[in-house]
C-alpha cells in the first residue's frame, strides 16, 4: 500500500467524516423545526474494482453506504428518507487528467462504455427527491442505474 497513514486519515475525513458531519447538521435543523417529511442524500463514486484505479476508496465508500443505511433506520420513523446515489466514473476535472490509456480501459469495463455525467448524477438525485413527501415514512429504495 502506497498510502501514508496521513492520506488515509484525509481520504476518511473527506469521503466519510464529511458526510457524517453534514447529515448531523442536516438533522439537526430538523430537531429545531416543526416535523416535516424531507430528504437525505449521500452521493458515493463508486472507484470501479477493488484491483484497480481508486482501490483506497473502497473502504470509506462502503462506509458511506453503511452510514445511509444507519441514517435511513434512525429517521425513517420522522418522515425522513436517505438514500445514496453510487455512480461510475464520471467526467470531471480529475477525471480528465487520467491518461487516456486508462481512460480507455476504464470505458471498456463499463456497462454503458463511456464516463457518466454530472447532469446524470443530478438527475438521480431529483428522482430520489420528490415534490411531494413520501407514501410512507418507512418507505425506502435502492435503485440502481442500468448496467451498474
Amino acid at each position: 500500500m502506497r498510502m501514508s497513514p496521513d492520506d488515509w486519515k484525509l481520504v476518511l475525513e473527506v469521503n466519510l467524516f464529511g458526510a457524517f458531519y453534514m447529515t448531523k447538521a442536516v438533522l439537526a435543523a430538523h430537531a429545531e423545526g416543526p416535523p416535516r417529511p424531507d430528504h437525505q442524500h449521500h452521493l458515493r463514486l463508486r472507484p470501479g474494482r477493488a484491483d484497480g484505479p481508486g482501490q483506497l476508496l473502497v473502504p470509506p465508500k462502503a462506509g458511506l453506504i453503511g452510514l445511509t443505511k444507519a441514517t435511513r433506520a434512525e429517521v425513517a420513523s420522522r418522515g425522513i428518507t436517505a438514500n445514496a446515489v453510487a455512480p461510475g466514473f464520471v467526467v470531471t476535472e480529475l477525471t480528465a487528467t487520467l491518461p487516456e490509456d486508462l481512460q480507455s480501459q476504464i470505458r471498456e469495463r463499463t456497462p454503458l462504455g463511456r464516463f457518466g455525467t454530472p447532469e446524470e448524477i443530478a438527475a438521480a438525485v431529483a428522482f430520489l427527491a420528490p415534490t411531494r413527501p413520501p407514501s410512507s415514512p418507512a418507505r425506502s429504495s435502492h435503485r440502481r442505474r442500468p448496467g451498474q
